[in-house]
């Protein structure tokens, strides 16, 4: 609403959703390339760039600017998504795998319905720019937090697999 009614109308929100799938796109490609010492850390300190967009629109920034930032911070969503992914099955056994992915999804996306249940409410108390800049902070505060945390540092790459050996033929046919 924010875009629309505040940046330029509805042009801008297809613009501002444009620029996220292209950047969404480019930080996977990215991903696929980059290999940090400490991609988990480097990912979240990244990802404190969804802040940006949040406030921006917050403060009704200029579209070019706010559609820059979000730019950038789904750049640093698609790069966090296939490390985080790949780094989470290399720390883990098979057997436990789908147990700690399910888990790991239900805390990412569990609390988006009380989100979309109160935002309206906070915006309608406070005004839009209100739950916009606290999602921000709290982007920020998640982002530090993880990043502060010793075993985010020191995660690194999973070891590669040893190479398959394959076994001689049986002797005798």
């Amino acid at each position: 609403m924010v875009a629309v009614d505040r940046l330029g109308g509805e042009g801008v929100w297809v613009l501002l959703q444009q620029a996220g799938a292209i950047g969404l796109l480019a930080g996977s490609l990215l991903a696929a390339r980059a290999r940090p010492r400490r991609p988990v850390l480097l990912g979240n300190l990244a990802l404190a760039a969804y802040a940006a967009p949040l406030l921006l629109l917050a403060a009704a920034a200029p579209a070019p600017v706010t559609v820059s930032a979000y730019c950038l911070a789904l750049i640093a969503l698609g790069f966090l998504n296939p490390v985080w992914e790949t780094v989470v099955q290399g720390q883990f056994p098979p057997e436990v795998l789908a147990r700690v992915t399910s888990y790991d999804w239900l805390m990412s996306l569990g609390a988006m319905p009380l989100g979309y249940a109160l935002a309206p409410l906070a915006a309608g108390a406070w005004g839009a720019p209100a739950p916009l800049a606290v999602a921000g902070a709290l982007v920020l505060v998640a982002c530090v937090g993880t990043a502060a945390v010793p075993g985010v540092r020191r995660l690194g790459w999973p070891a590669p697999a040893p190479p398959a050996v394959a076994e001689p033929a049986p002797a005798g046919r």
